[in-house]
């Protein structure tokens, strides 16, 4: 007698975001090489000062992307700013020598995200410190407000409400941060 059991299924198993990164690549064969490659594509490039880097992201990452970006826009209504949505723009600063392709792009308030990265990389160090503290309270509080719906509360609340006002001073005192 003879029993055959079933062929064992292979589950694919995601591999993880693929990268690859080139150094000593000049602003203009970074220009050259994003001009070559199709707009509509899985992936994304950054260039930063002679090292290119190309990367494809994975499903997790898309998710996480969106994630991010309903932070942000709960976090510019939460402040009252404006917001504009740009997508995936590619961005490029040759003054910089910087080139990024973000998985979505905002204008906030009419300052492009850029020139808000600018800002508080030149920001003092105990302001920087205090940022990152205010931020990671307010993403704490958003995270929580999102997974935790049935939790939500009016200290909750207060508390979004209080880390985007500050946050919202500590930036308007950077003159080059106002529209």
């Amino acid at each position: 007698m003879v029993i055959a059991a079933p062929e064992p299924k292979a589950e694919l198993q995601p591999i993880g975001e693929q990268r690859v990164v080139l150094r000593g690549l000049s602003w203009k064969a970074y220009l050259q090489i994003l001009d070559a490659l199709p707009q509509s594509r899985g992936s994304r490039l950054t260039y930063d000062n002679g090292t290119l880097e190309i990367t494809v992201p994975l499903e997790a990452h898309e998710f996480l992307g969106r994630l991010i970006e309903r932070f942000i826009l709960t976090l510019v209504e939460l402040m009252g700013m404006r917001i504009k949505t740009m997508g995936s723009t590619t961005m490029n600063y040759p003054q910089l020598q910087k080139g990024a392709e973000p998985d979505n792009a905002y204008s906030i308030q009419n300052q492009p995200l850029p020139n808000l990265i600018e800002e508080i990389e030149s920001l003092g160090q105990q302001q920087r410190q205090e940022l990152r503290s205010r931020l990671s309270v307010l993403i704490g509080h958003l995270l929580k407000w999102h997974y935790q719906p049935q939790q939500r509360s009016r200290s909750w609340l207060a508390t979004l409400r209080i880390q985007c006002l500050d946050i919202a001073e500590l930036l308007e005192d950077n003159p080059s941060l106002k529209s």
